[in-house]
């Protein structure tokens, strides 16, 4: 199995939403990353390309904010 890694600017896009979340209810933002980091070993709802030695993923998107703003990514 090819490791995934995430883009900087994904990895910046759920520390950001983590830290959103923790403000409103202490701890949601934590098991958010943990249920990110978890769907990324499965690769469920997320955007990502797949390239010869892993599997990159490009952003960590709400589906309701700003849609395929993350597609000049590719």
């Amino acid at each position: 199995m090819r490791p995934v890694r995430f883009d900087d600017e994904a990895a910046e896009e759920l520390a950001a939403a983590a830290l959103w979340y923790d403000e409103q209810n202490p701890g949601i933002g934590t098991k958010l990353t943990q249920a990110t980091r978890e769907a990324a070993r499965r690769l469920a709802e997320l955007i990502f390309i797949e390239l010869l030695n892993e599997i990159r993923v490009l952003a960590v998107a709400h589906y309701r904010r700003r849609p395929g703003y993350w597609r000049s990514r590719l």
